[in-house]
């Protein structure tokens, strides 16, 4: 095995250590989450240009706020493993809670888009 082949493994397996310990195991709610986040990103990118107001600066702070939700994801379930005892409480309220959010964002770039 070449040299950056390892290296390559190296960062991919401490990317996903990493990933494993700030969100656990990726269960059908976390995929939703996720789902949920790139459909409301996109629809809200439509809304932009169908209104002619797409801003790289808006934009960003779009992207800033689905981070932070992956940050509020990952303290759940830190939450859940160290206070909790790996009752995954926390995290599947906070999953629930944004994806219930993220629905009614994309339920009113769809209504802005005139559905």
């Amino acid at each position: 095995m070449s040299r950056i082949q390892i290296i390559i493994d190296s960062i991919a397996g401490a990317v996903g250590a990493v990933l494993g310990f700030m969100y656990g195991e990726v269960n059908g709610l976390f995929r939703a989450l996720i789902a949920f986040m790139i459909l409301d990103y996109v629809s809200g990118v439509l809304v932009a240009i169908a209104e002619k107001k797409l801003s790289s600066a808006v934009g960003f702070k779009g992207i800033a706020k689905k981070l932070l939700i992956l940050v509020f994801l990952s303290v759940g379930h830190i939450a859940d493993t160290y206070v909790l005892g790996g009752v995954p409480v926390a995290m599947t309220a906070v999953m629930l809670f944004y994806i219930a959010n993220e629905g009614i964002s994309i339920v009113e770039n769809a209504s802005a888009l005139g559905l």
